[in-house]
């Protein structure tokens, strides 16, 4: 494989695609914390952040604001040598990726939960894999009568792309408005699809319960995905914690067709191939070959479409940089329903903001950090009617980035929540 990893890992031969047996190691590997302090040390930046062989962990948009770039022993001494020649401040966050990830690991073993599908035994607060997710989900439909399995398709690998429908029947015999959450679409970003998990459980735990979140399950029904990318989700677990696209093949292009995977979120008929993509199959916002070329985007787009006319809210969960977005990502233009989407939003911050005191800012995808044509939220807005199309992305603002604590996975999950109920009341009432 091209790229970051060169001769620092090996991947066993004859392996089936997903089934690593010698997983990436990131030996040498450092992570270097950055300050832009001008624009034109971003420019210098947004330029390093081209090559397919850096990789940025956010991305250089103000002055001031760190930067996380993960570097492998091939191209350390040249992103060094960049960032010093052009009078960039900069640190080392960690010299030994290998260690942050084994450390993750340790923290993160599965529990007892499995041995009797017992959903009390679920814990919230550790990142789970795949197999325990898709069983968690299974026994939550198993043990609730408002919440049955929705399976809308299958990924590159044949994995199903599995969620719920949480909703109590009408009482006047017409279908309910709906909310659409889908989490994960980016693999690397753990912290998504564990705060899908705290949502869920919230959700139908607090039915018949909590005043709040009954009104809100009796007005829509709830459709929540909490991995919509299995196949990058599940390789981050046995191969590559810091892969981040789909487990897509390449077109066959020459000495390049060891590069894998679709960046998902790039793969949207939302002005695809515009700004924010790349035809480069090694970078980790390739856009496919064409729009809709993925069957994750695919099985998306048709469960969605089939909401058409009764979608109210969708958001997606991603991590990280404390942001709550709207269209557009594709350019600076802004929604017909702009201020409508921006008062919702400064509703949600504030009501998270109100729970554990951790500011996230707002405002449309191009405008708080920059242009990506082909998104989900550009896409929903555009072509389901959803009155409010969301994209979160959760904590931290890069302290931890990637490898959120434990610790922070509730803390997280009870300010998502307090937004998305902020404003999904504030939207009923008004």
């Amino acid at each position: 494989m091209e790229g970051i990893y060169s001769e620092y890992f090996t991947l066993e031969a004859g392996v089936p695609q997903g089934e690593v047996v010698n997983p990436i190691l990131f030996i040498k590997h450092k992570v270097i914390g950055a300050f832009a302090s001008s624009e034109k040390e971003l420019d210098v930046l947004r330029h390093l952040r081209k090559d397919p062989k850096v990789d940025f962990w956010n991305e250089p948009i103000e002055e001031y604001e760190k930067v996380s770039i993960h570097t492998s022993p091939d191209v350390e001494k040249t992103v060094l040598k960049e960032l010093s020649d052009n009078g960039i401040d900069f640190y080392i966050i960690t010299d030994n990726l290998k260690r942050l990830i084994e450390d993750e690991r340790n923290n993160n073993q599965p529990g007892g939960f499995l041995e009797g599908r017992d959903v009390t035994k679920f814990n919230l607060d550790v990142y789970h894999n795949m197999e325990e997710i898709n069983i968690y989900i299974e026994e939550i439909a198993k043990n609730h009568d408002i919440a049955s399995i929705q399976r809308i398709g299958t990924s590159v690998e044949g994995n199903s792309i599995v969620g719920l429908k949480i909703g109590s029947l009408s009482t006047s015999g017409t279908q309910k408005q709906a909310v659409w959450i889908d989490a994960g679409i980016h693999a690397r970003e753990w912290a998504a699809p564990a705060t899908a998990l705290y949502l869920i459980h919230y959700l139908v735990n607090g039915y018949g319960i909590d005043e709040k979140v009954t009104k809100l399950i009796n007005t829509y029904d709830w459709y929540i995905f909490p991995v919509v990318n299995p196949d990058g989700y599940k390789y981050t677990w046995n191969g590559d914690r810091m892969w981040r696209k789909n487990r897509s093949l390449p077109p066959q292009r020459g000495e390049l067709r060891n590069c894998l995977g679709v960046d998902i979120n790039r793969n949207f008929d939302a002005m695809f191939g515009g700004k924010g993509t790349t035809d480069d199959i090694c970078s980790d916002i390739y856009r496919g070959e064409s729009a809709f070329s993925e069957p994750e985007t695919r099985a998306i787009r048709d469960a969605v479409l089939q909401l058409k006319g009764r979608l109210k809210a969708y958001f997606t969960l991603h991590s990280y940089s404390q942001l709550w977005m709207c269209p557009y990502g594709h350019s600076l233009t802004y929604p017909l329903n702009y201020n409508d989407q921006f008062q919702a939003l400064h509703t949600a911050i504030n009501a998270v903001w109100k729970k554990h005191g951790k500011y996230y800012k707002f405002g449309s995808i191009a405008s708080v950090i920059y242009p990506a044509a082909g998104s989900s939220i550009d896409w929903v807005y555009d072509n389901v009617g959803a009155n409010y199309s969301i994209a979160l992305e959760l904590r931290d603002r890069g302290e931890h980035g990637f490898f959120l604590p434990r610790k922070e996975i509730i803390p997280t999950g009870e300010e998502t929540w307090a937004g998305i109920e902020a404003m999904l009341l504030n939207v009923s009432n008004n």
